[in-house]
């Protein structure tokens, strides 16, 4: 884990070149444009500068899926994505700890304590990957009515809830 934070600062000089090249380039590339044809029309201005940052960014992605890293995607590489990768990572590292001393009972927390610790490592591991944000929830809350529906009782209802909570762990 401590391994791949540090994999990800070294990054920092392609995550500021990549943030200057869609942000900047197309702002000079605009101002050009406007000098050299006398447009000054912002949303000409402003369709044309989108355009080119995101016609950058697709060139950008599809080099760096060719020759870059295949544990970092480009939008990683832009400065808020870098920032964003940063932080999970060291959350990740920091509850990932915790949920470690839970499962060697190292700490001393009751049984709602311990599933509020691996259910914020849930949460922290959706968040690495946008495909996931908010899926351990919905599985718990479906997974609680159906539990209700069934007419189990409560204790059943609420361990069926914090499993399905923390179903993912394993990923």
């Amino acid at each position: 884990m401590e391994a791949t934070l540090r994999k990800a600062k070294g990054h920092i000089w392609l995550a500021v070149a990549a943030t200057l090249i869609v942000t900047v380039l197309p702002l000079v590339a605009v101002y050009t444009f406007q000098e050299a044809s006398g447009v000054v029309s912002p949303w000409i201005s402003g369709l044309l500068g989108a355009t080119f940052s995101i016609g950058l960014a697709l060139i950008g992605a599809a080099l760096w899926r060719k020759f870059g890293s295949n544990d970092l995607v480009f939008s990683d590489l832009l400065i808020w994505g870098y920032l964003r990768r940063v932080w999970i990572e060291r959350r990740l590292l920091r509850v990932s700890l915790q949920a470690t001393s839970v499962l060697r009972d190292e700490l001393d927390l009751s049984r709602e304590g311990r599933a509020a610790v691996l259910a914020d490592f849930a949460s922290v591991i959706e968040q690495s990957d946008p495909y996931l944000h908010g899926h351990s929830r919905r599985v718990a809350r479906h997974s609680y009515m159906i539990a209700k529906m069934m007419r189990l009782p409560k204790s059943t209802v609420e361990t069926i809830r914090t499993a399905a909570a923390i179903h993912d762990l394993g990923k």
